[in-house]
Protein backbone atom coordinates (compact mmCIF):
# COMPACT_ATOMS: atom_id res chain seq x y z
CA UNK A 1 0.00 0.00 0.00
CA UNK A 2 1.77 3.54 -0.92
CA UNK A 3 1.62 6.44 1.42
CA UNK A 4 -1.52 7.95 -0.06
CA UNK A 5 -3.49 5.04 0.04
CA UNK A 6 -2.26 4.00 3.64
CA UNK A 7 -3.14 7.55 4.81
CA UNK A 8 -6.74 7.00 3.09
CA UNK A 9 -7.21 3.49 4.20
CA UNK A 10 -5.49 3.12 7.92
CA UNK A 11 -4.22 5.07 11.07
CA UNK A 12 -1.63 3.38 12.89
CA UNK A 13 -1.17 6.41 14.82
CA UNK A 14 -4.50 5.82 15.88
CA UNK A 15 -4.19 1.53 16.53
CA UNK A 16 -1.35 3.05 18.69
CA UNK A 17 -2.83 5.24 20.94
CA UNK A 18 -5.97 2.89 21.72
CA UNK A 19 -3.71 0.46 22.69
CA UNK A 20 -1.00 2.50 23.99
CA UNK A 21 -4.38 4.05 26.48
CA UNK A 22 -5.48 0.64 26.88
CA UNK A 23 -2.29 -0.85 28.23
CA UNK A 24 -2.13 2.50 30.92
CA UNK A 25 -5.97 1.74 32.05
CA UNK A 26 -8.79 -1.07 32.58
CA UNK A 27 -11.33 1.59 32.55
CA UNK A 28 -10.35 2.44 28.73
CA UNK A 29 -11.42 -0.60 27.49
CA UNK A 30 -15.03 0.41 28.30
CA UNK A 31 -14.69 3.83 26.45
CA UNK A 32 -13.58 1.58 22.81
CA UNK A 33 -15.11 -1.67 22.75
CA UNK A 34 -18.14 -1.04 21.16
CA UNK A 35 -16.89 1.24 18.54
CA UNK A 36 -13.88 -1.01 17.34
CA UNK A 37 -13.44 -4.69 16.95
CA UNK A 38 -10.20 -6.59 16.55
CA UNK A 39 -11.38 -6.55 12.42
CA UNK A 40 -10.83 -3.03 12.20
CA UNK A 41 -6.92 -2.75 13.12
CA UNK A 42 -4.86 -2.92 10.00
CA UNK A 43 -1.29 -2.97 11.56
CA UNK A 44 0.45 -6.49 11.75
CA UNK A 45 0.29 -7.25 15.60
CA UNK A 46 -2.94 -4.76 16.59
CA UNK A 47 -5.86 -7.32 15.77
CA UNK A 48 -3.93 -9.98 18.25
CA UNK A 49 -2.89 -7.56 20.99
CA UNK A 50 -6.42 -6.23 20.80
CA UNK A 51 -7.48 -9.82 21.60
CA UNK A 52 -5.01 -10.23 24.33
CA UNK A 53 -6.33 -6.98 25.95
CA UNK A 54 -9.71 -8.09 25.63
CA UNK A 55 -9.27 -11.53 27.35
CA UNK A 56 -7.45 -10.31 30.21
CA UNK A 57 -9.89 -8.04 30.98
CA UNK A 58 -12.83 -10.83 30.55
CA UNK A 59 -10.88 -12.23 33.45
CA UNK A 60 -11.16 -9.26 35.86
CA UNK A 61 -7.47 -8.65 35.54
CA UNK A 62 -5.46 -5.64 34.86
CA UNK A 63 -4.37 -5.67 31.11
CA UNK A 64 -0.73 -4.32 31.74
CA UNK A 65 2.17 -5.41 29.48
CA UNK A 66 2.96 -8.60 31.59
CA UNK A 67 -0.59 -9.58 31.42
CA UNK A 68 -1.06 -9.08 28.03
CA UNK A 69 2.37 -10.73 26.68
CA UNK A 70 1.26 -13.34 28.98
CA UNK A 71 -1.84 -13.75 27.44
CA UNK A 72 -0.35 -13.15 23.39
CA UNK A 73 1.53 -17.13 24.64
CA UNK A 74 4.24 -17.03 22.02
CA UNK A 75 2.30 -14.93 19.59
CA UNK A 76 4.68 -12.26 17.18
CA UNK A 77 2.89 -9.08 17.97
CA UNK A 78 6.23 -7.25 18.55
CA UNK A 79 7.39 -8.96 21.87
CA UNK A 80 7.55 -7.11 25.25
CA UNK A 81 10.02 -4.25 23.63
CA UNK A 82 6.91 -3.47 21.05
CA UNK A 83 4.11 -3.06 24.08
CA UNK A 84 6.37 -1.05 26.06
CA UNK A 85 6.93 1.11 23.66
CA UNK A 86 2.86 1.30 22.85
CA UNK A 87 2.28 2.11 26.73
CA UNK A 88 5.33 4.61 27.18
CA UNK A 89 4.38 6.19 23.82
CA UNK A 90 3.63 9.44 25.07
CA UNK A 91 0.70 10.55 23.20
CA UNK A 92 -2.69 11.69 24.83
CA UNK A 93 -5.18 9.23 25.81
CA UNK A 94 -7.70 11.54 26.19
CA UNK A 95 -9.49 11.39 23.59
CA UNK A 96 -9.81 7.69 23.22
CA UNK A 97 -12.82 7.29 21.98
CA UNK A 98 -12.11 9.48 18.92
CA UNK A 99 -8.86 7.10 18.12
CA UNK A 100 -11.35 4.30 17.90
CA UNK A 101 -13.99 5.89 16.30
CA UNK A 102 -10.92 6.85 12.96
CA UNK A 103 -9.79 2.91 13.35
CA UNK A 104 -13.28 1.60 12.65
CA UNK A 105 -13.79 4.70 9.72
CA UNK A 106 -10.46 3.44 8.13
CA UNK A 107 -11.54 -0.23 8.39
CA UNK A 108 -14.85 0.53 7.01
CA UNK A 109 -13.14 2.72 4.15
CA UNK A 110 -10.98 -0.46 3.53
CA UNK A 111 -14.21 -2.92 3.22
CA UNK A 112 -15.55 -0.66 0.76
CA UNK A 113 -12.68 -0.32 -1.53
CA UNK A 114 -12.01 -3.61 -1.38
CA UNK A 115 -15.92 -4.02 -2.66
CA UNK A 116 -15.36 -1.13 -4.93
CA UNK A 117 -12.84 -3.55 -6.93
CA UNK A 118 -14.87 -6.72 -6.84
CA UNK A 119 -17.93 -4.83 -8.10
CA UNK A 120 -15.63 -3.18 -10.67
CA UNK A 121 -14.98 -6.71 -11.89
CA UNK A 122 -18.15 -8.34 -11.88
CA UNK A 123 -19.88 -5.22 -13.59
CA UNK A 124 -17.33 -5.83 -16.24
CA UNK A 125 -18.19 -9.22 -16.58
CA UNK A 126 -22.13 -9.00 -16.87
CA UNK A 127 -21.26 -6.01 -19.46
CA UNK A 128 -19.73 -9.16 -22.22
CA UNK A 129 -23.49 -11.34 -20.54
CA UNK A 130 -25.74 -11.33 -24.07
CA UNK A 131 -28.47 -13.25 -22.03
CA UNK A 132 -30.89 -10.46 -20.42
CA UNK A 133 -31.93 -12.44 -17.79
CA UNK A 134 -28.48 -14.00 -17.01
CA UNK A 135 -27.26 -10.29 -16.99
CA UNK A 136 -29.67 -9.45 -14.14
CA UNK A 137 -29.82 -12.95 -12.25
CA UNK A 138 -25.81 -11.84 -11.61
CA UNK A 139 -26.91 -8.05 -10.95
CA UNK A 140 -28.91 -9.10 -8.30
CA UNK A 141 -26.73 -11.48 -6.76
CA UNK A 142 -23.96 -8.80 -6.81
CA UNK A 143 -26.36 -6.45 -5.08
CA UNK A 144 -26.97 -8.77 -2.08
CA UNK A 145 -23.29 -9.09 -1.67
CA UNK A 146 -22.95 -5.39 -1.66
CA UNK A 147 -25.87 -5.25 1.44
CA UNK A 148 -24.07 -8.35 3.30
CA UNK A 149 -20.66 -6.84 3.24
CA UNK A 150 -21.41 -3.29 3.98
CA UNK A 151 -23.13 -2.59 7.98
CA UNK A 152 -25.63 -0.87 8.21
CA UNK A 153 -25.80 2.83 8.87
CA UNK A 154 -25.30 3.81 12.57
CA UNK A 155 -27.69 6.29 14.21
CA UNK A 156 -25.72 8.62 16.86
CA UNK A 157 -28.01 8.22 19.61
CA UNK A 158 -28.42 10.79 22.46
CA UNK A 159 -28.82 8.29 24.41
CA UNK A 160 -26.94 5.04 24.75
CA UNK A 161 -27.71 2.12 27.22
CA UNK A 162 -24.80 1.30 29.76
CA UNK A 163 -22.71 -1.84 29.19
CA UNK A 164 -23.91 -3.38 32.00
CA UNK A 165 -21.99 -6.76 33.40
CA UNK A 166 -21.69 -10.29 31.84
CA UNK A 167 -23.03 -13.13 33.97
CA UNK A 168 -20.03 -14.90 34.12
CA UNK A 169 -17.72 -11.82 35.50
CA UNK A 170 -20.56 -11.70 37.75
CA UNK A 171 -19.57 -14.81 39.35
CA UNK A 172 -15.90 -13.51 39.98
CA UNK A 173 -17.14 -11.27 42.46
CA UNK A 174 -17.59 -11.68 46.70
CA UNK A 175 -20.92 -11.80 47.50
CA UNK A 176 -21.37 -8.48 49.84
CA UNK A 177 -23.81 -8.11 52.44
CA UNK A 178 -26.98 -5.88 51.08
CA UNK A 179 -26.42 -2.49 53.16
CA UNK A 180 -29.77 -1.99 55.13
CA UNK A 181 -30.87 0.95 56.22
CA UNK A 182 -33.89 -0.48 57.95
CA UNK A 183 -34.74 -4.30 58.00
CA UNK A 184 -35.37 -4.64 54.19
CA UNK A 185 -34.79 -1.52 53.40
CA UNK A 186 -31.93 -1.16 51.24
CA UNK A 187 -29.85 2.14 50.48
CA UNK A 188 -30.20 3.71 47.29
CA UNK A 189 -33.57 2.46 46.97
CA UNK A 190 -37.21 3.79 47.43
CA UNK A 191 -39.66 2.59 50.10
CA UNK A 192 -43.04 4.13 51.66
CA UNK A 193 -44.95 4.08 54.49
CA UNK A 194 -48.87 3.73 54.26
CA UNK A 195 -51.09 4.61 57.06
CA UNK A 196 -54.68 6.04 57.57
CA UNK A 197 -55.02 9.53 58.25
CA UNK A 198 -54.04 10.18 62.10
CA UNK A 199 -52.31 7.07 63.04
CA UNK A 200 -49.51 8.66 63.56
CA UNK A 201 -47.04 7.91 60.30
CA UNK A 202 -45.33 11.06 60.79
CA UNK A 203 -44.41 10.47 64.32
CA UNK A 204 -43.14 6.70 63.27
CA UNK A 205 -41.50 8.33 60.60
CA UNK A 206 -39.82 10.75 62.66
CA UNK A 207 -38.40 8.20 65.48
CA UNK A 208 -37.25 6.21 62.38
CA UNK A 209 -34.85 9.07 61.48
CA UNK A 210 -34.29 8.56 65.01
CA UNK A 211 -33.38 5.07 64.71
CA UNK A 212 -30.92 5.79 61.80
CA UNK A 213 -29.03 8.59 63.34
CA UNK A 214 -28.22 6.44 66.37
CA UNK A 215 -30.99 7.44 69.07
CA UNK A 216 -33.55 4.65 68.49
CA UNK A 217 -36.78 4.12 71.10
CA UNK A 218 -38.03 0.90 69.56
CA UNK A 219 -35.89 -1.15 72.14
CA UNK A 220 -34.64 -4.24 70.44
CA UNK A 221 -37.45 -5.10 68.03
CA UNK A 222 -35.06 -4.38 65.06
CA UNK A 223 -31.65 -5.63 65.06
CA UNK A 224 -29.08 -3.33 64.73
CA UNK A 225 -28.05 -0.94 61.36
CA UNK A 226 -25.30 1.01 60.31
CA UNK A 227 -25.87 4.88 61.48
CA UNK A 228 -25.80 7.75 59.10
CA UNK A 229 -27.42 11.71 58.17
CA UNK A 230 -31.13 11.60 57.41
CA UNK A 231 -32.92 14.33 55.62
CA UNK A 232 -36.50 15.10 56.99
CA UNK A 233 -38.30 17.20 54.24
CA UNK A 234 -41.59 17.85 56.49
CA UNK A 235 -43.98 19.49 53.80
CA UNK A 236 -47.43 18.65 55.92
CA UNK A 237 -46.95 19.91 59.22
CA UNK A 238 -46.40 23.63 60.65
CA UNK A 239 -43.03 24.66 61.95
CA UNK A 240 -44.47 24.74 65.71
CA UNK A 241 -45.86 21.14 65.37
CA UNK A 242 -42.60 19.41 64.53
CA UNK A 243 -40.59 21.40 67.90
CA UNK A 244 -43.41 19.87 69.58
CA UNK A 245 -42.83 16.33 68.44
CA UNK A 246 -39.12 16.10 68.44
CA UNK A 247 -39.65 17.54 72.56
CA UNK A 248 -41.70 14.73 73.05
CA UNK A 249 -38.98 12.57 71.72
CA UNK A 250 -36.13 14.32 73.33
CA UNK A 251 -37.93 13.83 76.52
CA UNK A 252 -37.10 9.62 76.33
CA UNK A 253 -33.33 9.93 75.54
CA UNK A 254 -30.66 9.89 77.10
CA UNK A 255 -27.65 12.73 76.73
CA UNK A 256 -26.14 10.08 74.06
CA UNK A 257 -28.87 9.89 71.85
CA UNK A 258 -29.72 13.43 71.81
CA UNK A 259 -26.31 14.13 70.57
CA UNK A 260 -26.79 11.37 68.06
CA UNK A 261 -29.71 13.09 66.61
CA UNK A 262 -27.57 16.06 65.30
CA UNK A 263 -27.33 13.61 62.03
CA UNK A 264 -30.90 14.20 61.57
CA UNK A 265 -31.84 17.56 59.73
CA UNK A 266 -35.45 18.21 59.62
CA UNK A 267 -36.45 21.37 56.74
CA UNK A 268 -40.13 22.53 57.56
CA UNK A 269 -41.63 23.01 53.89
CA UNK A 270 -45.53 23.74 54.59
CA UNK A 271 -46.59 26.16 52.27
CA UNK A 272 -43.17 26.39 50.01
CA UNK A 273 -44.80 24.66 46.85
CA UNK A 274 -41.59 22.23 46.50
CA UNK A 275 -42.63 20.19 43.81
CA UNK A 276 -40.02 17.13 42.49
CA UNK A 277 -40.95 17.43 38.85
CA UNK A 278 -39.51 21.08 38.58
CA UNK A 279 -36.02 20.71 37.40
CA UNK A 280 -34.61 23.20 40.19
CA UNK A 281 -36.43 21.79 43.13
CA UNK A 282 -35.61 17.99 41.69
CA UNK A 283 -31.64 19.40 41.46
CA UNK A 284 -31.55 21.20 44.68
CA UNK A 285 -33.33 18.10 46.61
CA UNK A 286 -30.62 15.53 44.83
CA UNK A 287 -27.54 17.33 45.65
CA UNK A 288 -28.68 17.67 49.63
CA UNK A 289 -29.16 13.93 49.61
CA UNK A 290 -25.46 13.47 49.12
CA UNK A 291 -24.21 12.14 52.08
CA UNK A 292 -27.02 11.07 53.65
CA UNK A 293 -28.57 7.54 54.72
CA UNK A 294 -32.10 7.92 54.47
CA UNK A 295 -34.06 10.79 52.92
CA UNK A 296 -38.04 10.65 54.45
CA UNK A 297 -40.70 12.52 52.72
CA UNK A 298 -43.59 13.41 54.50
CA UNK A 299 -45.62 13.20 52.51
CA UNK A 300 -45.46 12.31 49.02
CA UNK A 301 -49.13 13.75 48.00
CA UNK A 302 -47.14 16.90 48.99
CA UNK A 303 -44.36 17.06 46.78
CA UNK A 304 -46.02 16.60 42.97
CA UNK A 305 -49.17 18.24 41.54
CA UNK A 306 -50.19 15.16 39.21
CA UNK A 307 -53.39 13.17 39.69
CA UNK A 308 -52.20 9.87 42.08
CA UNK A 309 -53.90 7.68 39.95
CA UNK A 310 -52.54 8.59 36.94
CA UNK A 311 -49.90 5.28 36.51
CA UNK A 312 -47.82 7.23 34.04
CA UNK A 313 -47.65 10.43 35.78
CA UNK A 314 -46.96 8.48 39.10
CA UNK A 315 -44.16 6.70 36.78
CA UNK A 316 -42.28 9.92 36.42
CA UNK A 317 -42.73 10.95 39.94
CA UNK A 318 -41.08 7.44 41.10
CA UNK A 319 -38.11 7.66 38.19
CA UNK A 320 -37.61 11.09 39.49
CA UNK A 321 -36.87 9.72 42.97
CA UNK A 322 -35.41 6.82 42.26
CA UNK A 323 -32.47 8.64 39.72
CA UNK A 324 -31.81 10.89 43.27
CA UNK A 325 -31.58 7.50 45.66
CA UNK A 326 -29.59 5.69 42.18
CA UNK A 327 -27.31 8.69 42.45
CA UNK A 328 -26.83 9.05 45.80
CA UNK A 329 -27.32 5.79 47.18
CA UNK A 330 -29.73 7.51 49.92
CA UNK A 331 -32.77 4.96 50.79
CA UNK A 332 -35.48 7.28 49.87
CA UNK A 333 -38.95 6.77 52.03
CA UNK A 334 -41.74 9.01 51.08
CA UNK A 335 -44.99 8.81 53.67
CA UNK A 336 -48.30 8.02 51.78
CA UNK A 337 -51.94 6.87 52.77
CA UNK A 338 -53.95 3.81 52.41
CA UNK A 339 -57.38 3.76 50.11
CA UNK A 340 -60.44 4.36 51.30
CA UNK A 341 -61.37 0.74 50.92
CA UNK A 342 -58.44 -0.57 52.63
CA UNK A 343 -59.22 1.51 56.14
CA UNK A 344 -63.29 0.21 56.14
CA UNK A 345 -62.25 -3.19 55.67
CA UNK A 346 -59.39 -3.47 57.90
CA UNK A 347 -56.74 -4.41 55.04
CA UNK A 348 -54.33 -1.35 55.87
CA UNK A 349 -51.26 -4.15 56.13
CA UNK A 350 -52.08 -5.71 52.25
CA UNK A 351 -49.69 -4.74 49.50
CA UNK A 352 -52.19 -3.11 47.62
CA UNK A 353 -53.59 -0.83 50.54
CA UNK A 354 -51.38 1.74 49.02
CA UNK A 355 -54.06 5.20 47.65
CA UNK A 356 -53.70 5.79 43.98
CA UNK A 357 -51.68 3.99 40.86
CA UNK A 358 -50.31 0.80 42.02
CA UNK A 359 -47.49 2.26 40.27
CA UNK A 360 -47.01 3.28 43.94
CA UNK A 361 -46.34 0.06 45.21
CA UNK A 362 -44.71 -1.85 41.96
CA UNK A 363 -42.24 0.07 41.28
CA UNK A 364 -40.80 0.67 44.62
CA UNK A 365 -38.34 -1.85 46.97
CA UNK A 366 -40.31 -1.64 49.91
CA UNK A 367 -43.02 -0.86 52.09
CA UNK A 368 -44.05 -0.51 55.58
CA UNK A 369 -47.66 -0.34 56.89
CA UNK A 370 -48.99 1.27 60.09
CA UNK A 371 -52.49 0.18 61.22
CA UNK A 372 -54.92 0.55 64.49
CA UNK A 373 -55.91 -2.13 66.42
CA UNK A 374 -59.02 -4.24 65.60
CA UNK A 375 -61.70 -5.05 67.88
CA UNK A 376 -60.85 -8.88 67.50
CA UNK A 377 -57.15 -8.20 68.01
CA UNK A 378 -58.31 -6.23 71.48
CA UNK A 379 -60.07 -9.60 72.29
CA UNK A 380 -56.86 -11.66 71.12
CA UNK A 381 -54.54 -9.43 73.35
CA UNK A 382 -57.25 -8.39 76.01
CA UNK A 383 -57.07 -4.97 75.50
CA UNK A 384 -59.80 -2.75 76.75
CA UNK A 385 -62.24 -1.28 73.97
CA UNK A 386 -61.79 2.07 75.09
CA UNK A 387 -57.99 1.55 74.87
CA UNK A 388 -57.42 -0.24 71.93
CA UNK A 389 -57.18 3.05 70.02
CA UNK A 390 -53.87 3.62 71.49
CA UNK A 391 -52.30 1.05 69.87
CA UNK A 392 -50.59 0.46 66.42
CA UNK A 393 -49.42 -2.35 64.54
CA UNK A 394 -46.29 -1.94 62.13
CA UNK A 395 -44.92 -3.97 59.88
CA UNK A 396 -43.79 -4.73 56.11
CA UNK A 397 -46.17 -5.76 53.48
CA UNK A 398 -43.75 -5.81 50.69
CA UNK A 399 -39.78 -6.85 50.92
CA UNK A 400 -37.70 -7.53 47.96
CA UNK A 401 -34.37 -7.85 49.73
CA UNK A 402 -33.89 -9.46 53.11
CA UNK A 403 -36.56 -11.39 55.55
CA UNK A 404 -39.26 -10.18 57.04
CA UNK A 405 -38.56 -9.96 60.74
CA UNK A 406 -42.75 -9.31 61.42
CA UNK A 407 -45.00 -7.02 62.91
CA UNK A 408 -44.22 -5.46 66.15
CA UNK A 409 -47.22 -3.22 68.32
CA UNK A 410 -46.09 0.30 69.54
CA UNK A 411 -48.32 2.43 71.96
CA UNK A 412 -49.19 5.58 71.64
CA UNK A 413 -48.17 7.49 74.97
CA UNK A 414 -48.09 11.38 75.54
CA UNK A 415 -47.40 13.78 72.86
CA UNK A 416 -48.12 10.97 70.83
CA UNK A 417 -44.73 9.11 70.64
CA UNK A 418 -44.69 5.75 69.71
CA UNK A 419 -42.94 3.03 71.91
CA UNK A 420 -42.93 -0.63 71.72
CA UNK A 421 -45.89 -2.29 74.06
CA UNK A 422 -45.66 -6.10 75.76
CA UNK A 423 -49.03 -7.31 75.49
CA UNK A 424 -50.90 -10.69 76.98
CA UNK A 425 -51.61 -13.67 74.33
CA UNK A 426 -48.85 -11.11 71.89
CA UNK A 427 -47.05 -13.75 69.26
CA UNK A 428 -44.00 -11.43 69.47
CA UNK A 429 -41.31 -11.89 71.47
CA UNK A 430 -40.95 -9.81 74.82
CA UNK A 431 -39.48 -6.50 74.59
CA UNK A 432 -35.98 -6.59 77.23
CA UNK A 433 -35.70 -2.29 76.47
CA UNK A 434 -37.86 0.60 76.43
CA UNK A 435 -40.81 -1.51 77.78
CA UNK A 436 -44.31 -0.59 78.14
CA UNK A 437 -45.59 -3.29 80.53
CA UNK A 438 -49.15 -3.25 79.99
CA UNK A 439 -50.10 -5.22 83.10
CA UNK A 440 -53.93 -6.33 83.90
CA UNK A 441 -54.84 -3.49 86.06
CA UNK A 442 -54.50 -0.99 83.23
CA UNK A 443 -57.47 -2.47 81.67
Amino acid sequence: MNATLQTTLASPEAEQAVLGALLLSRLTLDDVKDVVTREDFFVSGHSEIFDAICSVHAKGRVHDVIEVLDQLNGIDAGGIEYLSDLSNGGLVYGNIRRYAEIIAEKALARRKRLLQQDLFDQLKVIENIADLETSLALADSLLKKVQLQLPPAKMKLKYQLPDGMRADELFAREIVASDFVLPGFVAGTLGALIAPGGTGKSMLAMELAALVAGASVMGDEWPEMPLGEVLILAVEDPENELYNRWGHLGSHLDPQKRQACQRVRVVPMLGQRFDIMNDDHFQALLENCRGKRLLILDTMRRIHTLDENDGGAMALVIGRLEEIAATTGCAILFLHHVNKSATLNGQGDVQQASRGSSVLVDNIRFQMFMVGMTGKEAQTHEVAEELRGQFVRVGASKLNYGPNIGDIWLHRTDGGLLLPAVLPQSPRRSISASKIDLSKEVW
